[in-house]
Formats: structure tokens, sequence, C-alpha cells
């Protein structure tokens, strides 16, 4: 088949090959920053509706969603989950209570949602057409031909054309991934599983997620709605495995019927009543890392970069997270001139998120596909036992939340990530925690206003202390938003513009009376200093 030149200019175009949710969320993000954006997709259509497929989304995932204005929107069609449980042969034994409204009441979003991902999709599509964009459906990418510092060709369909970066967002299968030669290394489970959406009369709690162990299986349950509509996910543990089923994904005609899941069910309690099945599938699952997320120009995110168990409701989440990480830094290039050693960052910070992610994935499939009947004696022992304090209660919410995630070990490796020797209480490479200020503003209203770009604070108890500084960081970076806090017993006479008088909830949470603090486009913090130091601010803003 022969090819020819496109006459359109893309070369100043991002390319997303892929529109599940990991994919949209990249178009959007890059197109709200105001950086020209194409989305293609080999389907002739989003996912179906019916089809639950990824359905949780924690916390910090939902922070996104509310940074690109479509928060309200979420938590409107979504469900909430304020409590995960254990318990152990059946619903009479629990062996411990996460209570994720408790553990996450300091956040916007104190519990899980769920959602199918048709509808997640559907959310999406419709804000990245009201930004101008829409999908484009059948149309694959068959090859990227090759790439050079000034732009990568791709053929799509007849048609070779020229785009400044590509990103692969097209899933465990990727052509991205294979075209750029990158390994996708790790292995595929042993275990069986299945699912199935069906609704359950039960005096189980419709806000209530959980997992039973049993001798022969394992029974999961998340609630889809407060309707009864429930997803079931069970791991025969001793099931024979014929090696058949795919890679990593679902089995549309998988066979999976009703008696089945009554089977399992009544097992967990007798007097469940199972109806109306609307999706069955059956599946294996892999975990695997590609080798490296990024070859020059060429970026991947989601599950053509990694896949995992999805124990834990990590995996669609992992992806919206690369995609939010990497496009403010493909706009900081594209449109603020920034070097390209920049995307250093992404390979650094994503790569050592994914491989985290699939660690601790792995370890908890591990934990609860156990065979031998000590292990699992000893396993249900020690939830049970420690699942009586609260500390760690909260800290499994806090890990499922995503809230806990951090870049601060990939200093100093990270040009991005800059901490004092004296660590404080918010270090460089963490998510910034809101605050409020005496004029009812936040920490977070303040980052919506700076247009989700850099956002240096400067910190002190007297406001002449630090007017050198903010008039020279105003007239070198335009493009930060320089917020000021005045700290102590000092008090405003008139209201300025990004100016505040802290009322003791900055200082209790960051420790900070006097310092830089810098907050980067993806909310997380990037500098921190003890020291009104211009120097090292400006060196780390260029």
């Amino acid at each position: 088949m022969s090819t020819r030149i496109m006459e359109r200019n893309t070369e100043q175009t991002v390319l997303v090959v892929g529109a599940g949710p990991v994919g949209l969320m990249a178009a959007i993000e890059l197109s709200k920053r105001g950086v020209p954006v194409r989305i293609i997709d080999q389907n002739d259509g989003p996912t179906d509706a019916k089809i639950s497929k990824a359905l949780a989304i924690h916390c910090r995932t939902a922070e996104i969603f509310e940074d690109i204005g479509l928060g309200d929107v979420l938590t409107a069609k979504s469900h909430k989950v304020t409590e995960m449980c254990m318990f152990s042969k059946g619903a009479d034994h629990r062996l411990i209570s996460i209570p994720f409204a408790e553990a996450l009441a300091h956040t916007h979003f104190p519990y899980l949602q769920t959602l199918r991902q048709g509808d997640t999709e559907q959310i999406l599509i419709d804000a990245l057409s009201s930004l101008g964009v829409q999908v484009e459906r059948k149309t694959h990418l068959n090859a990227i031909i090759g790439q050079d510092q000034g732009g990568v060709d791709c053929q799509i369909g007849t048609n070779t054309e020229r785009y400044a970066i590509v990103i692969g967002a097209d899933g465990p299968r990727s052509v991205v991934r294979k075209d750029i030669q990158v390994a996708f290394e790790g292995n595929r489970y042993e275990e069986h599983f299945f699912l199935a959406d069906v609704h359950i009369d039960w005096e189980i709690s419709s806000s209530t997620g959980f997992l039973c162990f049993f001798d022969e299986f394992v029974l999961f349950s998340f609630p889809l709605d407060g309707r009864g509509n429930v997803r079931i996910v069970v791991n025969e543990l001793n099931r024979d495995q014929d090696g058949k089923g795919p890679e990593q994904g679902l089995v549309q005609d998988s066979g999976v019927t009703i008696e089945e899941v009554e089977h399992f069910v009544h097992q967990f309690k007798s007097d469940a009543k199972v109806s109306n099945l609307t999706w069955g599938s059956r599946f294996n699952i892999s975990h695997r890392v590609a080798e490296k997320n990024r070859v020059g120009r060429v970026f991947l995110i989601g599950d053509a970069a990694h896949v995992h168990s999805p124990a834990g409701g990590q995996g669609m989440n992992t992806g919206l997270q690369d995609a939010h990480n990497l496009a403010w830094q493909i706009a900081e290039f594209q449109l603020r001139g920034a070097k390209f050693d920049i995307f250093d960052t992404f390979q650094v910070e994503r790569k050592y998120i994914a491989e985290e992610v699939v660690q601790k994935t792995h370890s908890l499939t591990q934990a609860v596909t156990i065979r031998n009947s000590f292990l699992k004696f000893a396993r249900n022992f020690v939830i049970e036992f420690a699942g009586r304090f609260k500390a760690v209660q909260y800290g499994i919410a806090l890990q499922m939340s995503e809230l806990q995630i951090s870049y601060q070990s990939t200093e100093p490796e990270n040009k991005l990530i800059r901490n004092p020797k004296n660590l404080p209480p918010v270090p460089a490479g963490t998510r910034a925690r809101d605050v409020k200020f005496s004029d009812k503003s936040s920490i977070f209203s303040h980052y919506q206003k700076s247009n989700r770009s850099f956002v240096a604070i400067l910190v002190s108890e007297n406001p002449e202390k630090f007017q050198d500084i903010f008039t020279q960081i105003s007239e070198r970076f335009p493009h930060v938003y320089v917020l000021r806090i005045i700290t102590g017993n000092f008090q405003l006479e008139n209201q300025q513009d990004k100016l505040v008088q802290d009322e003791g909830e900055w200082t209790n949470t960051y420790g900070c009376c006097e310092g830089i603090v810098v907050i980067r486009p993806d909310n997380y913090v990037g500098f921190f200093s003890w020291d009104l130091d211009a120097a090292s601010l400006d060196e780390y803003l260029s």
C-alpha cells in the first residue's frame, strides 16, 4: 500500500493514540493548557456503558478531575464507597474495617467512588468536545516511522504525518510501545478470575465494599450504585488452569452464569438474593512494566506502560495520573520554552511510581491468593489483630487513596524536586496540602487562579522582607503565580492581590514561618526552602 504525505500542519500538534480514560485525560489536560492535540482510536466507539471494566476512582484521581473542572460532574454520576472491609469465611467474621470517611476527612473527597468505565469515558469525551477536540474513531496508527529532534513521523492509514510529540495510551498490546521497541517486562499470574455485575438483595450496606477469604476462593464485592447493583469478582484458588485466555484483559463471551455467581455469594451470606446478571467475564492478569516510558519524543502512559493486578483498584487511577504528570511538562516545553530535559522528570517519576504500584499490588495479590493453610491462618490473624488499631486502618485508606504517592525519593536525580537538608512536614515531591487563609481563599483556590501553573509561595512575618523577591520573580517569570503569606502577628490593613494572612493553618501544616515553597502544575510541592533564598528559587524556575 502506498503512502502519501499529509498536507495539514501537525508539526506543533501532540498525537494521542488511544481514547480510553487515560488518553482522553491526556488530551483534555493538553487542550486546557493550550497545546494543540489530536486523539485517535482504532475502535468505532467508547466502552459500552453497560460494561463496567475499570471501576474505582480514588481520592487523588478525584482531585485531578476537580483540577480540570469535572469534580462536581464526577461526584454527581458516581457512587460513594465510604468503607472497605475484609472477612473470613462469611459475613459473620469481620477481620478489619477501613473507614475512608474518617481517614480522608481532611480531603475534598473522603471516599472511594465507583463508576462504570463507559460513564467515565463519556464525562471525559463531553469535556474534550467542549474544548473543540473530537475523538477520531476507526483511525489506526499503522506505525511510527521515525523521529528526530524536531518531531515524530507516523503512518496513519495511508498518510504519513509529522507530530511534535506522540503519546501512546493504547493499552497493554500497545502499537506505540512495540514500534519504539520497548520491552514489557514481567510475568503472567497463574490465578484465574471471573467477574459479574449483578443485583444482590442482602444486608450489606451499599456504601461498603469488601473481600472475603475462603479456603477455595476469594470473593470481592464493590457496589455500583445505591440500588443493589454490585460487581462480584472471584479468584478460584484451586481451579485447574488450561493456559488459555488473554494475557491481560477480559473475555466477553465468558460463560459466567448467575448460578455460578450465586454459588459463591451464598457462601458469604446464605440468604442473599442474586438476580439480573448484566455482564460477566473471565480474565487472567499479568504484572509488567515497560523498560522505559519515553523514547525521545514518544511517551507511554497507562496500560501501555504498566499492567498489574486489580488489587486495590490502582490501574486506571495510575494511568490517569501519568497523563496528569506528562501534560504539564509538555505544556512547559511547547509553550513556555522549557528545556527538553524537563521530560527526564516524567521518566524518573512515573517509572518509579509504576514499579512501586506493580510491586505493591503483586505483594497484595500474593497475600490474597495464598494456598498454604498455615499461611492463610497467619495472614488472617495478623489482619484481625492489626485491624483493631486506627493507625493501621487509616494507613491502608491513605495508601488506597493514592494521596501518599511521593516523588521524594527520586531526588537528586530529579531536577524538579528540591528539598532542604532539614526536611519540612510537607517536603518537595509530595502532594500539596490545602489550607485556608483569613480572606477565605486557600492554596488550591490560588492554584486554580494560576491556571494551574507554577505557584511560588513567599512566607514571612514581615511583608517587606519578600517584596523584592516578589517583584523579581513576577518580572522574570510572568507565567509563575507568586503568592505572599504573612505569618505571625502582623495585621494587614488593606487587602492586596496575592497577599494573604495566615491564621495558623499554614504554619501548622507546612511548618514554615519564613521561606519559599513552590507548587508545581501537577499540584505537587517541587521546591522548599527555609529561607527567602531568591537565587535558589530563580535557579529552580529557570
